[in-house]
């Protein structure tokens, strides 16, 4: 049986805690763990780790303006990892243009804006699982 993880990526805790929790109400498989990360290098460490122990990477939903790195800049470089990862871009702050670059080249699934809408995300996450694993929404 495969596992998978879900990976939350955004320097505000809060955001991070919102979503998961927000998720994690309606994911009904054992297959899939949720994990969050402020720090987005070293969310790309761990889900290189992750997925060496048998935890493939399925979803990532990432910030745009975090330290360190741009989300446009870490979308790119776990796709490049892990082409066959989701991506949804959760912000409130991005760039229009980049953030079309990343739809353009297929590297990006979704955007949704901050503050977002509850029934909206869980859609754009379910259409991001295989059926097997959507969400019991």
């Amino acid at each position: 049986m495969e596992k998978y993880g879900i990976y939350l990526i955004d320097d505000d805790e809060f955001i991070n805690v919102a979503t998961q929790f927000q998720i994690s109400q309606y994911l009904n498989s054992d297959e899939i763990s949720i994990e969050s990360f402020i720090n987005p290098l070293e969310a790309i460490e761990e889900i290189k780790y992750n997925a060496a122990q048998g935890l493939k990477p399925i979803l990532c939903i990432v910030d745009f303006q975090m330290p360190e790195i741009t989300g446009d800049k870490l979308v790119r470089q776990i796709k490049g990892l892990f082409p066959e990862t989701k991506f949804i871009m959760l912000s409130g702050n991005s760039s229009a243009s980049l953030v079309s670059d990343l739809v353009d080249e297929n590297l990006l699934d979704f955007y949704v804006g901050k503050p977002w809408d509850k029934d909206e995300l869980l859609d754009k996450v379910n259409k991001c699982l295989p059926p097997i694993h959507q969400l019991n929404i």
